[in-house]
């Protein structure tokens, strides 16, 4: 084959698959053709639709034929309500319905001359009970929705302006079929606000005795402006946005005469936008008894003129007094701050704990003692900063009873130069004071400060005094008026060492063992040093016992 014919059949080739793969490639195929051609509404596209029309005809109690008109619209918000009420849409059932209407499937056609011998009145299309209409940005169409077809699960379907008729599942007609009766088929959001909780930065609650307003600084941090300015609750906070972003309509009320005075207004920001509930009166809710109290309030988004209720449950946590929501930490930090030293002074005793990071421990400086407990001190730590703060009072208050200090604690955390210390006062009538920011006073309770005051490291100590299992133990030496006596064990046998003298023993040593370690502390009288040790018989000491492990003597 000569070159030239070579090079053209591969360019052929090339181009091809070219067209193959960018062209052919995003093509339907000949399955996808032919699901595609049986569907009613061949070209819908559920996102670019922006407004919906759509008329409902029923029959009430007493027999008269009630038109009601419904108007849902698109704007970058969502879907909201248009007609017969204002009100935000359900906007699953919303797409829900488009989605159906772009998937639903024709079952038969009726055209031309059969169409023309079609009896319109008979099959409901001349004055139909359901009439959609889907608007897009440069276009509109709309679909009469007709009675049962005879024998069939399937309803009578036509567009306006064509000479067609179709038949279309039941269940198109019941999708379409809009409500604003309470029921499941309410086209009327239940969610009271349209919010992410991550997102709020301002929540404002007002009643006739307060205004409440919280303000989060960093995307993080909460803190209480009115009536006071406080850190708040941040992990409250959390939960509480949490319940508000997920808080339901109970009910909807068309007319709302007993609205009475608004009882609180709760404003919810987000971005450059804010959200306004407004609550009136109690009222009772579907399962309250007579002799009960009214579990609803009437409330209505002062943005929309619909009226619905809210379970009084649901709601009051946010009618709370500010200082429900203020930190009830005795030293304000985060969660995700990594404390690295904590210091306790109480009259000239000061005890400074730091945490190793490359040990991931704490230590207590200028204690020695190979007996302090790493847990102890780590939870230590952590009980001073979790101590709960009782109560918020006066700054006259505060500072009478906190000329007379007790206990000083300072806290350094990582990355922050900054110490954060809290003085606290002698206990007055078993409360104690502190002033935990500038202007900021609170109460303690004083049982629960002085379970954390501490004046030695006898609290931090392990309550084991030498902790090994019987198993472990290699070797016991008693010591007593100068003459030593040793017990070895040689492979699984126990030997007695007295001086140049070694004999075997057949008493199990191991179980003897058994009953004295792992040895515990009954409780630590007091710290002793040098001669204070004689208080204790101590100074020289009756006997002295010696267990080596195989890899530690104690």
């Amino acid at each position: 084959m000569k070159l030239r014919t070579t090079l053209i059949l591969l360019f052929i080739v090339v181009g091809l698959g070219a067209y193959v793969w960018f062209v052919d490639r995003g093509r339907p195929s000949t399955e996808e053709r032919q699901r595609v051609a049986k569907r009613l509404l061949k070209e819908f596209d559920p996102e670019r639709v922006t407004d919906i029309h759509v008329k409902v005809a029923q029959t009430n109690a007493v027999g008269e034929r009630v038109v009601t008109t419904y108007h849902l619209q698109r704007d970058v918000t969502g879907w909201r309500v248009m007609a017969p009420m204002n009100f935000p849409a359900n906007e699953t059932a919303v797409r829900r319905m488009l989605d159906l209407a772009r998937g639903i499937d024709r079952e038969a056609v009726i055209t031309g001359t059969n169409y023309l011998a079609l009896d319109r009145r008979g099959a409901g299309l001349e004055d139909p009970d359901l009439v959609a209409t889907f608007v897009f940005p440069a276009t509109s169409f709309t679909l009469r929705v007709g009675e049962e077809v005879p024998g069939l699960w399937s309803h009578y379907v036509e567009f306006e302006g064509e000479d067609a008729a179709y038949y279309v599942p039941s269940h198109f007609k019941d999708n379409l079929m809009l409500a604003m009766d309470n029921s499941e088929r309410d086209i009327r959001r239940r969610r009271v606000f349209s919010i992410r909780d991550y997102q709020v930065s301002t929540l404002s609650m007002e009643s006739p005795s307060q205004t409440v307003e919280l303000r989060r600084s960093d995307g993080v941090t909460w803190k209480l402006t009115q009536p006071v300015a406080d850190a708040a609750d941040d992990e409250l906070m959390g939960k509480l946005l949490e319940r508000l972003e997920k808080l339901e309509i109970a009910s909807f009320v068309e007319q709302a005469t007993n609205f009475g005075q608004p009882e609180f207004t709760l404003t919810v920001v987000e971005g450059m936008t804010s959200q306004r509930l407004q609550l009136g009166a109690r009222v009772r809710g579907m399962y309250d008894t007579e002799d009960g109290p009214p579990s609803e309030y009437l409330a209505r988004r002062i943005e929309y003129p619909q009226y619905f209720t809210v379970r009084r449950g649901d709601i009051e946590e946010f009618m709370q007094p500010a200082d429900y929501y203020r930190s009830k930490k005795m030293i304000l930090w985060r969660d995700d701050e990594t404390p690295l030293e904590l210091r306790q002074t109480v009259g000239g005793t000061t005890f400074t704990l730091t945490y190793d990071k490359g040990k991931r421990e704490w230590s207590l400086a200028e204690v020695a003692s190979p007996l302090v407990d790493e847990v102890k001190l780590d939870s230590y730590v952590y009980d001073w900063l979790g101590l709960k703060v009782t109560g918020f009072v006066g700054e006259a208050e505060a500072q009478m009873a906190l000329s007379t200090a007790w206990v000083t604690v300072s806290v350094r955390f990582e990355e922050e130069p900054q110490v954060r210390v809290i003085r606290l006062s002698q206990p007055v009538n078993g409360v104690v004071y502190g002033e935990r920011s500038p202007g900021v006073f609170v109460t303690f309770d004083e049982g629960a400060v002085r379970a954390l005051v501490s004046t030695s490291e006898v609290r931090f100590l392990r309550e084991e005094l030498i902790g090994v299992k019987a198993d472990e133990v290699r070797e016991v030496a008693f010591m007593r008026e100068g003459e030593r006596v040793e017990l070895v064990q040689r492979s699984n046998v126990w030997s007695v060492v007295k001086g140049s003298e070694v004999r075997d023993t057949t008493r199990d040593v191991t179980t003897i063992l058994e009953a004295v370690v792992p040895v515990k502390v009954e409780s630590y009288v007091g710290r002793a040093v040098g001669e204070e040790l004689g208080r204790y018989g101590l100074g020289e000491g009756a006997e002295e016992v010696t267990i080596t492990t195989l890899s530690l003597i104690h």
